[in-house]
């Protein structure tokens, strides 16, 4: 196979995350928030405080502030797959606003799915393994 077919065979590859380099699936990050409403003072005390080193510890992700006027706060995560994800966090302390930062970081942007029954295994399990039996 000469140089350039390998090349754009290399370059037509699907490349799959995990292999390689892991790319997160969260792309995007907006806070909106009000400068005066009272619902709002937390999440501004988060920003003034705490999302300079958020958006150190996760430069893959871009971080957007927004200033809505008479609303109140919430937090939207945009993922790869087109989808998006919003959180209200009105009222809440520091500490849950960067939780539910961490949530949308991590999360994946797929919509959680209740398993409605067990998973059944055709195979035995090692660990329940007996000699004497």
């Amino acid at each position: 196979m000469s140089s350039i077919a390998a090349a754009k065979k290399a370059a037509t590859a699907v490349i799959k995350n995990g292999t390689g380099a892991f790319v997160q699936p969260c792309h995007k990050i907006m806070i909106n928030f009000c400068k005066h409403s009272g619902s709002s003072r937390f999440v501004r005390n988060y920003i003034n405080e705490h999302i300079v080193e958020f958006a150190r510890q996760n430069p893959s992700i871009v971080i957007a502030v927004n200033h809505r006027p008479c609303a109140h706060p919430f937090i939207r995560a945009e993922y790869l797959n087109g989808s998006q994800k919003s959180i209200g966090v009105k009222n809440l302390p520091e500490e849950k606003v960067h939780e539910f930062m961490m949530f949308l970081r991590s999360h994946n942007g797929s919509p959680m799915v209740k398993i409605q029954q067990p998973i059944m295994s055709t195979s035995h399990n090692r660990r329940h393994f007996n000699a004497l039996l």
